[in-house]
């Protein structure tokens, strides 16, 4: 690799797709230079292809040698607008292409890169004026199906939107749920994904089960992701943090994500206790509703301290209280569960990365499928209500 080439691969770059009204239909920040960029003209090439009506579509590729000026992609958000004012001295653009001249381009086999098919240019070949988006090469499309993907530092796991494909999703969510304090878990960001894909092509790996074993716990196939490359066509619906803390694992299996995730009485006891430690066993008992399906086994210990200094309403007696009442949950909390993943303070690299992808089906579907708009709206219109379920953000 020459120094050149290594330069443009430390670059910072994302890759943008937006409608006539600014909004953004597609989104990645990349560093694959060139290459990463020419693979979302062939996605959108793709949809686009032979398709009569060409839409107002505008692909720009900004670079940056900073990184760190991109935008993030957040998790289900359908809202993003280019903004100009992003283009400054440190964010360049280094191509600009429309969907005309793409399809263009890709009628007649040139390089829409390249600085001879600019806009500008193509305008004045004799044919342009007159072009139709019809008798181009075919396209080698895919059975592209929506699925969902749940990606870890493992790696990602493909499923269907099947039955089986939803309850083996479960059946994994619900392993990470129960192994959230395991020391071997190896997972500390979790993402979920809607994403377009072809199962077929996975046969081998899609809808992973995860099954108990005669011991009790579960297991998870010892090969089933499938290539990151998958989650380019698809946007994330939600990011947990799963260092093993107790407001981490509570935002992982809370019922209004939808995912019905059972918890064991032990990760309560456990759970309990850090909270006890963070925030006193005053808040643990005001949120017992949260917490408990039934009496906090510890408890009459924390009592007999609350008892004690019933009386004493000083700023030393709260602080005394909640000192001891500190030390016997961390006392317990090593003698009932000392072999348990410990919290790291550091942000991990995958949350520090960020989200790489974003995609608009809603949109993408409204310009170039509308067969596929109707057929998303039965399936949601089909999906049984199960607490506040994923979907998209209507507006």
């Amino acid at each position: 690799m020459t120094m050149e080439q290594d330069q443009e691969q430390m670059q910072g770059a994302l890759y943008v797709a937006v409608d006539d009204g600014n909004k953004i239909i597609a989104m990645e920040r990349s560093r694959r230079g060139d290459e990463g960029f020419r693979a979302l003209l062939d996605e959108f090439t793709d949809y686009a292809a032979n398709c009569g009506a060409i839409p107002s579509v505008l692909f720009f590729d900004i670079r940056t040698t900073d990184a760190a000026l991109l935008p993030r992609i957040e998790a289900a958000e359908h809202n993003y607008l280019l903004d100009p004012s992003t283009v400054t001295e440190k964010l360049d653009i280094r191509h600009a292409v429309t969907l005309k001249d793409l399809l263009y381009c890709y009628k007649y086999d040139l390089d829409p890169l390249a600085e001879g098919n600019c806009g500008n240019m193509l305008s004045t070949k004799a044919d342009y004026r007159q072009f139709r988006n019809e008798g181009l090469p075919p396209v080698a499309r895919e059975d592209l199906r929506r699925c969902r993907a749940v990606e870890t530092e493992r790696g990602a796991v493909l499923f269907t939107q099947e039955p089986d494909g939803r309850e083996a999703c479960e059946r994994y969510m619900q392993h990470h749920a129960d192994c959230f304090f395991d020391p071997d878990l190896g997972v500390e960001t979790l993402r979920v994904y809607e994403v377009e894909a072809d199962p077929d092509g996975f046969w081998d790996k899609v809808n992973p089960q995860v099954l108990p074993t005669a011991g009790g716990m579960m297991w998870v196939p010892e090969h089933p992701f499938v290539d990151a490359e998958v989650l380019r066509r698809g946007y994330c619906l939600k990011e947990y943090d799963m260092r093993a803390t107790a407001d981490n694992f509570w935002a992982f299996v809370d019922p209004q994500h939808g995912e019905n995730l059972y918890v064991s009485n032990g990760i309560r006891d456990l759970t309990g206790l850090q909270i006890i430690m963070q925030r006193g066993y005053g808040y643990l008992m005001q949120n017992a509703e949260r917490y408990w399906n039934r009496e906090f086994v510890f408890r009459s210990g924390f009592d007999n301290i609350e008892r004690k200094y019933a009386s004493d309403l000083s700023d030393e007696g709260r602080a005394a209280k909640r000192e001891e009442q500190y030390n016997l949950a961390a006392y317990i909390l090593d003698r009932k569960f000392p072999i348990r993943r410990r919290p790291s303070s550091e942000i991990p690299p995958m949350q520090a990365e960020g989200i790489r992808t974003f995609r608009n089906f809603d949109a993408i579907n409204l310009l170039f499928r509308p067969d596929k708009l109707l057929e998303a709206y039965q399936r949601r219109r089909d999906e049984p209500v199960r607490g506040a379920e994923f979907h998209l953000k209507r507006h």
